[in-house]
């Protein structure tokens, strides 16, 4: 494996010693959407001091994590790096911490602290809340377990599960896509973008993995109007994507 960047997220509100493993989790899964290039970057370790967690990057994807990472402060909400940007600053506020994130030695992002303003946010709980990617984790020592999941887009979920449903899952891990299905809150911060937090799936779904050519044959034999034209507009928009 030819290294070639390494990337280190400092965290200025825990030690390794006092952070949660669930939150770790959330700011793991932050970082891995954020760089993005999920099989060429690997987790390394939770360094001493403040919480720094460190990664390294493939030669072959740097160029494309660097971009990645260079244009995610601006991009917007509906892309997965603005999305893991923006879900990164939401826990750096909820913990009224700091962090930065450094390439090597140069530092590259920097999220100042900043207090939690809760008369700026929009809270509705108890959301039924769904998603669906891959099983790409699952685990835990106590009652419940985290099952990770990623979708097409490289952006992750982490979802509280009971043990039961963890036996569950598990046979699925990297397997068919999957829908879990549950609860969470969802809030909206001062930008006016949305997020998700304690997240709790209570059932899930397997999905038929299909190709495009499949999936559209499917929708042609749903009748109800699609014409030759429709399909090809279609068409257009996903070769546009």
């Amino acid at each position: 494996m030819n290294i070639a960047d390494r990337y280190t997220f400092h965290i200025d509100a825990y030690t390794p010693e006092t952070i949660p493993m669930a939150r770790l989790a959330s700011y793991l899964g932050g970082l891995a959407s954020l760089l993005g290039e999920e099989k060429s970057v690997h987790f390394q370790a939770v360094e001493p001091g403040s919480t720094r967690l460190a990664c390294e990057v493939e030669h072959e994807a740097t160029y494309k994590v660097y971009k990645r990472v260079a244009r995610a402060p601006s991009a917007d909400a509906r892309t997965p790096e603005g999305r893991a940007y923006r879900h990164i600053e939401h826990l750096l506020r909820e913990d009224s911490a700091g962090a930065r994130l450094n390439r090597n030695k140069e530092n590259v992002i920097d999220f100042p602290r900043s207090q939690r303003q809760e008369s700026s946010a929009i809270k509705l709980t108890q959301q039924k809340i769904s998603h669906v990617g891959t099983l790409v984790g699952i685990g835990g020592r106590d009652a419940t377990a985290h099952a990770m999941l990623l979708n097409a887009e490289g952006t992750h979920w982490s979802f509280i599960v009971d043990r039961a449903l963890a036996r569950r899952l598990s046979g699925y891990l990297y397997g068919a896509p999957i829908r879990l299905i549950g609860e969470g809150t969802r809030e909206r911060d001062e930008r006016g973008d949305w997020s998700e937090k304690d997240l709790k799936a209570t059932h899930f779904e397997v999905l038929k993995d299909v190709g495009w050519n499949e999936a559209i044959r499917s929708v042609r034999d749903l009748g109800g109007g699609w014409s030759e034209d429709a399909m090809e507009t279609v068409a257009f928009l996903r070769e546009d994507d």
